[in-house]
């Protein structure tokens, strides 16, 4: 983690956002963090632990008062990958709000993926906003599954949660998916993103996710060569 958070330095990072698993060594992982970088932690990504305020907690103890932390990531993709549906993620909203309560020092963002405009799809932020724990909108698009684009979901998290800053809190452009035309297109991509984004105002961060390279979400073996814009893809594909 040192390494990778040395290569994002130098490659004109001015922030991160990352991942406190249950499954790792919280202080070791905070620890690898170089003075003065500000990062925003995921307490839970897509491994929900055994006791999920405890590892707040755990979490909370290892972080400085007003350091950034998104609860539960997606939670209403966590609902439908276990079988509960569209619009059915409350046990995941239930639980974010019982970890940020037991971690309250911290400040929270709330994080899913706003694709589209269906109600189900915003119940989860329209939640979390309306507990008063979060203070930013975390907006998670790919254009690989937009329904509507990214300006659209700009404008309705807008009007839908005034006063709110918002964020992306994850964007990219994956090479070579078969849902995107075909060739290099990441800073054409990151440059539409920052358009739009200052077109309705009010966002305060991009997130480009990976960093680096990474396997293809259909665990075929084969690798998307979709990180950081600004790399040369011929160092994406060897990272």
């Amino acid at each position: 983690m040192q390494r990778h958070y040395a290569h994002a330095v130098a490659q004109g990072a001015v922030g991160a956002r990352d991942g406190l698993s249950w499954r790792h060594d919280i202080g070791a992982r905070v620890a690898a963090v170089p003075d003065g970088f500000p990062v925003m932690w995921d307490m839970v990504h897509f491994d929900m632990p055994p006791d999920p305020e405890a590892h707040a907690a755990a979490v909370g103890a290892a972080l400085p008062p007003g350091t950034w932390a998104i609860a539960v990531n997606e939670p209403t993709i966590h609902g439908s990958r276990n079988f509960q549906g569209d619009g059915q993620s409350w046990p995941f909203v239930s639980t974010a709000l019982r970890m940020m309560r037991a971690a309250p020092h911290l400040r929270y963002a709330t994080c899913d993926a706003l694709h589209d405009m269906r109600p189900e799809t915003w119940w989860a932020t329209d939640r979390l906003v309306e507990s008063g724990l979060v203070e930013v909108v975390g907006i998670n698009y790919y254009p690989n599954y937009g329904v509507v684009p990214l300006l659209h979901v700009l404008r309705e998290a807008k009007a839908r949660y005034p006063g709110m800053p918002l964020a992306i809190t994850e964007t990219g452009w994956h090479v070579g998916h078969p849902n995107l035309p075909p060739g290099e297109r990441r800073m054409e991509w990151l440059a539409q993103v920052r358009q739009d984004c200052e077109s309705v105002g009010g966002v305060e961060f991009v997130a480009w996710y990976p960093w680096l390279d990474m396997p293809c979400w259909s665990l075929s073996g084969d690798r998307w060569p979709c990180g950081w814009p600004e790399r040369p893809l011929a160092d994406a594909v060897a990272a």
